[in-house]
């Protein structure tokens, strides 16, 4: 089952290769269905929950940033993005990975004013 793939904690690093796999051509149309069906009133009745609008466009930042339309067979189901929101749902904190450092802490306010506060 997709959506319970990670038992463990899942570093950056690999998240980021997770949504590299698929072609960003393939995968951000698929996430904007699932956007337009599970937006802010009706994701906490998706698959899961794992629809949260804030894992949608983080994984089409990260398709956009780091992905290249030379990876993968040019497919992307529902499927696939279901593992990607898993693999967002398990990402490491980098407060509890740097012991709470000040370039920890500041970059967790970061990331998560980044994601929210938009």
């Amino acid at each position: 089952m997709a959506a319970l793939l990670y038992d463990r904690l899942v570093t950056d690093q690999e998240y980021v290769q997770r949504v590299r796999r698929q072609r960003p051509s393939a995968l951000l149309p698929v996430i904007a269905a699932a956007s337009a069906r599970w937006h802010s009133d009706t994701w906490l009745e998706s698959p899961y929950r794992k629809y949260t609008p804030w894992a949608l466009a983080d994984i089409a930042r990260v398709s956009i940033a780091y992905g290249n339309e030379h990876r993968g067979d040019g497919s992307c189901s529902e499927d696939d993005l279901l593992r990607m929101l898993a693999a967002y749902a398990s990402l490491t904190d980098i407060m509890i990975r740097d012991n709470g450092n000040y370039d920890s802490v500041s970059g967790w306010l970061l990331r998560v004013s980044g994601e929210q506060l938009t």
